[in-house]
Parts: structure tokens; sequence; C-alpha cells
């Protein structure tokens, strides 16, 4: 008896897009090495940045990744800092060893 043939995957439809997808990620020196780094967030907030890059990801200004969410938005937020308490300039790189435990203040 013959064995049937095994089921053949179809490759999957790709939309295109009429406009390129602008990339939101910060500009990063090629040098610049990428480092890993674990932080606690509150579940409500991490959820709802999980679903505003499943809906914004393929949309111009949105988000393919949530480490593109989370580098975009520290890098406004430095900004943001930089401008209110250093005069608009960038802060310098940390040259020690960053303090960790309870918080300051």
């Amino acid at each position: 008896m013959a064995k049937p043939a095994a089921p053949v995957k179809k490759p999957r439809a790709t939309a295109t897009r009429s406009k390129p997808v602008r990339s939101v990620t910060p500009e990063v020196p090629v040098d610049d090495a990428k480092i890993a780094r674990t932080f606690l967030m509150p579940r409500t907030l991490v959820k709802t940045a999980e679903t505003a890059v499943l809906r914004t990801g393929g949309l111009p200004g949105g988000y393919k990744s949530m480490a593109a969410l989370v580098n975009g938005a520290l890098a406004r937020e430095l900004e943001r800092l930089a401008g209110e308490f250093n005069d608009g300039e960038p802060f310098p790189p940390n040259g020690a060893e960053f303090r960790v435990g309870r918080p300051l203040g």
C-alpha cells in the first residue's frame, strides 16, 4: 500500500507596502556594542507596550520590537533630561561602576 504524500506548505502571501516604514530607532554607532540589562517593570506597563508593538510594528512611526520601543523611549527621555538638567548637552558616558541596590534619595 502506498503512503500518502506529506502535505506541502504553501508560502504565506505577504502584503506590499505603498510607503516604506521608517526606522524610529535612534542612530547608534556601529562600534557601540549591545549589552544586556534586566529591569523589573509593572506587568501592566509591559503588556501595554507589547500591544503597542504588535499593533504598530508595520506602520510608519511604529516599533517592530520591544527593544526598539525601549531604546527609542530611553533616547527621547535622555534628550529631555539633558535639556532640563545639563544645558542641552548630552550626558557623558559613565566611566565608573553604576550603583545597584536601593534607589538614591
